[in-house]
């Protein structure tokens, strides 16, 4: 059973009557939305598919916490704008012009950005909020002024989960609201009084302005978090909301907010999953939307195809940390990605019941892709320049055949991939013979290349071929250990007189699809005259 079945399981069982289930995820607009933030939407997607295979409804809602403050200018912002945007903390990143002067807000522009590429990977939300036009509107009047009514007793929850001695002064003063200041718009605001129904505030700002906010009138007030989240529950009517491991932890903001949403807006708390973060091999440092240090959902997708990247996400339980690769890795996660999808297909009893449910979950039915394998792209890439009309005709060299609509896809990640990551793993066959390195070579590794170019000019499919390739360092007499490493100095041996590498492709397939006629003129003529065998 998929980790997302069980979970639904639970909704089921905490809600025996409900036929629909409203899951939300959240997110802020800080900066970029990288692919930890994305790891909250993948957790409402997997269980929202669960529990519609158990034949209930549901409502996916995404809301951006889009009037939360600007904190601190991303790092990655241009370099001319970052002084500039100094100038913007303490503003709503509503309020926060795009510095990249395409969209209406710094809010817009990344929310826009992510929803574009959620699209792209096949998830929609039935209802995406924008905090700031949530709280402007004043839908939110009754929750604000309920928490203003119940503050001091919201002072006492917050208390029982910090380390500080209670203060009788500090509850006294104590708001849970901040105001945006009516004539700078930042929050760096102090309420100074609260009318005795809690609809109107009085309060004064650095910037010197003094004067009121009336709850029910006006929108430039906000909920702190903690007490924020519960409030939006109630509107909502969540019952299941993931969160990372920070939210998760005793001391977190669900534990708090869940006994706010008790003991002060009389609802029950969704049920939560906590999950862990997720990295970038290689990258060290916490992916964070503002600090620029991060991934996006766009830049993934260049990369992997949206069932890779589902197949990446869903494979791990939410409690497992874990990295996601755009180094050398990749093709190997196309090559695992690959087996159990064809498998999956095939009906392959040998998938065992986790992979199983897990491509259920991905798949859902859909009808069998065609999939290129991405190891070979690679080197017919190299080869031909990443022209599709040979890397067509190659593959048919090699025993495969694939419409050039079918590489396409693949074909496109392959190119951004080498290029942006990988530019080491671009090859390129030799000009000419390389006898140099040709003359270092003992009696005996120059017979294989010898044996090499006569085994080249036979016809043969890439299976007997890789077995003759196997074979000619291989001797009879030799034990396991010396026949291994004899095949080892014979395949970087070759590599080296094709490709100036140690390392390469399958050497069968390379051989197939460049073609004997084209690798011969540079070998050949190193063995000319050699008589060893």
């Amino acid at each position: 059973m998929h980790w997302s079945d069980e979970v639904a399981k639970k909704l089921i069982s905490l809600h025996p009557d409900k036929e629909e289930f409203v899951l939300a995820a959240g997110t802020s607009p800080s900066g970029t939305v990288h692919i930890g933030n994305f790891r909250d939407a993948v957790t409402v997607y997997f269980v929202a598919k669960a529990l519609r295979s158990q034949g209930k409804k549901t409502v996916l809602l995404l809301s951006w916490d889009d009037y939360d403050r600007f904190r601190k200018v991303p790092k990655n912002l241009p370099e001319d704008k970052i002084k500039e945007y100094e100038n913007y903390i303490g503003l709503p990143y509503s309020a926060v012009p795009d510095p990249f002067g395409c969209h209406a807000s710094y809010a817009e522009h990344y929310e826009k950005e992510y929803e574009e590429s959620l699209k792209k990977i096949g998830l929609e939300f039935d209802i995406i909020r924008y905090q700031s036009k949530e709280y402007m509107s004043g839908r939110y009047k009754d929750g604000i002024i309920t928490a203003l009514k119940n503050r001091k007793e919201i002072y006492d929850i917050m208390q029982e989960f910090k380390t500080q001695e209670y203060s009788a002064e500090e509850r006294e003063n104590f708001y849970p609201l901040s105001i945006y200041c009516d004539k700078c718009g930042k929050d760096t605001t102090k309420i100074t009084e609260l009318s005795s129904d809690c609809n109107v505030v009085g309060y004064s700002c650095k910037c010197g302005n003094v004067s009121t906010v009336n709850i029910s009138e006006q929108g430039n007030s906000k909920l702190p978090w903690k007490v924020d989240w519960p409030m939006r529950w109630t509107y909502e009517g969540v019952d299941f909301e993931p969160g990372g491991k920070d939210h998760a932890s005793p001391q977190g903001s669900y534990q708090v907010s869940r006994i706010i949403a008790k003991k002060i807006y009389n609802i029950y708390e969704p049920l939560f999953q906590g999950y862990e973060f997720i990295g970038i091999k290689g990258l060290t440092g916490k992916m964070s939307g503002s600090s620029g240090l991060n991934i996006n959902l766009e830049e993934l997708l260049k990369i992997y195809p949206p069932e890779i990247i589902w197949w990446i996400y869903a494979k791990k339980t939410p409690n497992e940390a874990f990295d996601i690769s755009l180094g050398d890795d990749v093709p190997r996660i196309y090559g695992e990605f690959d087996r159990v999808y064809e498998n999956y297909y095939k009906n392959d009893e040998s998938l065992d019941e986790i992979t199983k449910s897990t491509l259920d979950i991905i798949l859902d039915g859909s009808p069998k892709k065609v999939n290129p394998p991405f190891s070979i792209l690679l080197t017919l890439y190299s080869i031909s320049n990443g022209k599709i009309d040979m890397i067509e005709e190659m593959f048919t060299k090699i025993g495969m055949s694939f419409k050039a609509e079918e590489l396409k896809e693949r074909l496109d990640k392959v190119a951004y991939w080498l290029q942006k990551y990988a530019p080491n793993m671009l090859m390129k066959l030799n000009t000419s013979p390389d006898f140099e390195y040709f003359e270092t070579l003992d009696d005996e590794v120059k017979g294989w290349v010898k044996a090499f170019c006569d085994l080249i000019k036979i016809k043969m499919d890439s299976e007997e071929l890789t077995t003759q390739l196997y074979a000619i360092p291989k001797k009879e007499s030799a034990d396991n250990k010396e026949n291994k490493k004899n095949q080892l100095l014979f395949f970087k041996t070759m590599y080296r007189l094709l490709i100036g590498e140690d390392k390469g492709p399958m050497l069968s397939t390379l051989i197939l699809a460049v073609g004997s006629e084209n690798i011969l003129p540079i070998v050949e003529p190193l063995v000319a005259g050699n008589t060893n065998n």
